[in-house]
């Protein structure tokens, strides 16, 4: 996994889909790793 999507949020105008995006891909990887 890349780190790039930490505090992806505070330098981009499309955050909300892209906390949308990183919340989904963390939890399938809390799932992945569960």
């Amino acid at each position: 996994m890349h780190s790039d999507d930490v505090g992806i949020g505070s330098n981009t105008g499309e955050s909300a889909e892209l906390d949308d995006e990183v919340r989904r891909r963390r939890s399938l990887v809390a799932l992945a790793a569960a």
